[in-house]
């Protein structure tokens, strides 16, 4: 008769396993002059907290692997995330993961802004290529999953 209720110990595996920590990725503030230089890691809706009103309102997050030496491609260890803005969303796709991604911040242009907030404005570039050893066609998030445009006055 069996033991009942006694675990079998856990087959040990002929091979070494390594471990990698996988930390949240670290937020990235965008201000005037402000570049950021990376690989599109993941595009994904989120649900986040309006500081004014304190309502749920969507948002999508960008995570991007930063480039420290443009030149080398030398990567930061840890992503970076960012929030979307009315000109983000528009000019940044699900499509672009996998993609080395340009932006610059140009300023706030305050006439331009909703409920008292000046828009922010950037200038973004998209290589025309996915980066090396990465490939996406763009099928885990579609355009349809974000939110709508207009979604953030």
């Amino acid at each position: 008769m069996a033991d009942v209720g006694k675990r079998a110990e856990p087959a040990r595996p002929a091979y070494a396993i390594n471990w990698e920590d996988r930390p949240d990725p670290k937020k990235f503030e965008f201000g005037a002059g402000v570049e950021l230089i990376g690989i599109l890691l993941d595009v994904e809706r989120r649900t986040v907290k309006d500081a004014k009103t304190g309502q749920q309102k969507p948002a999508v997050r960008y995570t991007v692997r930063e480039l420290t030496d443009a030149a080398n491609l030398i990567y930061t260890m840890e992503p970076v995330f960012f929030y979307g803005t009315y000109v983000l969303d528009s000019k940044l796709r699900p499509g672009d993961i996998g993609h080395f991604v340009r932006i610059i911040c140009k300023g706030e242009d305050k006439e331009a802004g909703r409920n008292g907030n000046p828009m922010k404005l950037f200038d973004v570039s998209v290589s025309k290529a996915t980066a090396p050893g990465f490939a996406n066609d763009g099928s885990e998030i579609t355009d349809a999953d974000l939110p709508p445009m207009g979604a953030y006055d």
